[in-house]
């Protein structure tokens, strides 16, 4: 585990109320994953000096090209959450269309976390340049 997954993991454990109950803590890590896939698919390469390889690629020759370009940004977002987030494994990124307005492309992102709970989760590349993640 490198740094920066220690210091997110840290940083969550620290900001998340204490968990008592399976199905509150089952929703903190749920949290967490949403929020760092979100942080993740938010950054581009290039911007951490320390990690020039955190992040995404620059999304404009994908979004100039699309629809062609949708198999190239579901391999950038799959390797991106293969390398930078360990606790979703067996990733599979398929594409679809959009169902929210401000949505320029929608990917569902799926896998597996290390207690063998599936979970599958919906991005949005807003118009706006923006990425969400959601349930």
């Amino acid at each position: 585990m490198n740094m920066d997954h220690q210091a997110t993991d840290l940083l969550d454990a620290l900001l998340s109320p204490p968990a008592g109950e399976g199905t509150r803590k089952r929703a903190t890590l749920h949290d967490s994953l949403r929020i760092h896939l979100e942080r993740l698919l938010n950054s581009r390469q290039g911007t951490l000096v320390h990690q020039p390889e955190y992040g995404l690629p620059d999304l404009s020759d994908i979004y100039l090209n699309i629809p062609h370009s949708l198999e190239r940004l579901a391999r950038e977002v799959k390797h991106c959450i293969d390398a930078y987030e360990p606790r979703l494994r067996n990733v599979r990124i398929q594409c679809d269309a959009p169902d929210h307005g401000e949505a320029v492309i929608q990917l569902n992102i799926e896998g597996t976390m290390p207690s063998g709970e599936h979970v599958r989760l919906e991005s949005r590349f807003l118009r706006e340049g923006r990425t969400t993640v959601g349930e």
